[in-house]
């Protein structure tokens, strides 16, 4: 049976699910029965023991949240409440000190599950493996970078950087995403080509899993939009520039863990390559990514468990 997801509350619109307005506490028995909800998924603070009390007429879920016991507010009635209704929920907390800190707030006899941190996932682009494993065979021995979402006003760099590293590395092989109307090539690369430009964003997923070195072009200029998870989930290394950008949380998080490098200007791009290019390196680094990236998969899968369950109690699965 298919599930539909109705967000409330959220900021920006998640995904495909609509987006409607979080209602008032005597409107949610309205908004539960008018959108066919079977259970509730609560993702923020607050808990607020009111609005939950009522949205418990469903299966409620409470997801992992910074400081649960900071989430209830207001002073010991409420957290009384509180106590009364979270243990008609299935709560779900990073740690163990955050159940504990939640026991002895509410002083209330609470089933908690410890399922760790949830994480910022990532959505895999397909890819055709055939192809993939073709273009592998066909290039395998040649050190290969990608250079993704490279703007008009960087390419010029970009090639210059290439320039200056086959100089240094025999057989250099850029892949360069530049949209210029152009279809993407469907064959293989020839051997005596340095540069093959690409065209379609949709196929991001086949040269990731290609080139063991990304360089995220678009973050050369301000608002670059590729998302930097996608390589360090399929194994590349990731370089990237110092523009301003939506993703800047994402390339701090990867930064952090050794999962990806700042390059400081385009005139470094070929150094920052080069280096990487060495097979210890980029291995270490999109060995860093992967970890980083499937650091929260189990949280996330235990998350996944306790909603499916919500849903098979309510008779909606």
């Amino acid at each position: 049976m298919p599930v539909t997801a109705v967000v409330t509350g959220a900021p920006d619109p998640l995904g495909p699910a609509p987006r409607l307005p979080l209602p008032d506490a005597e409107a949610v028995p309205d908004f539960l029965a008018a959108h066919q909800v079977s259970a509730v998924l609560w993702a923020a603070a607050p808990l607020d023991p009111v609005r939950l009390d009522v949205a418990s007429a469903r299966p409620v879920v409470i997801l992992p949240m910074p400081d649960p016991a900071g989430a209830i507010p207001g002073g010991r009635l409420r957290r009384r409440a509180a106590a009364e209704v979270l243990a008609r929920c299935r709560v779900l907390v990073p740690r163990a000190a955050d159940a504990r800190g939640l026991r002895r707030v509410t002083r209330g006899t609470l089933e908690l599950t410890t399922i760790g941190n949830l994480q910022d996932g990532v959505a895999i682009p397909p890819h055709d493996e055939t192809r993939r494993a073709r273009i592998a065979a066909s290039l395998a021995g040649r050190p290969v970078w990608f250079a993704v979402a490279a703007p008009p006003e960087l390419r010029g760099a970009v090639m210059a950087a290439h320039d200056a590293l086959i100089a240094r590395v025999h057989r250099a092989l850029l892949i360069l995403e530049a949209d210029d109307g152009a279809p993407s090539p469907s064959g293989l690369p020839d051997k005596q080509e340095s540069v093959l430009t690409v065209t379609d964003p949709d196929e991001r997923g086949l040269w990731h899993r290609i080139a063991p070195v990304t360089l995220m072009a678009d973050t050369f200029a301000p608002g670059g939009r590729a998302d930097p998870l996608v390589p360090a989930a399929l194994g590349s290394a990731i370089l990237y520039g110092p523009g301003q950008t939506p993703q800047a949380e994402s390339y701090a998080r990867l930064t952090r863990v050794g999962a990806a490098r700042q390059v400081p200007e385009a005139g470094a791009i070929a150094a920052a390559v080069e280096e990487l290019l060495m097979p210890s390196a980029a291995a270490n680094q999109a060995g860093a990514a992967w970890a980083e990236v499937t650091r929260g998969a189990e949280a996330t899968d235990r998350a996944a468990e306790a909603v499916i369950d919500a849903l098979e109690r309510a008779g909606a699965l």
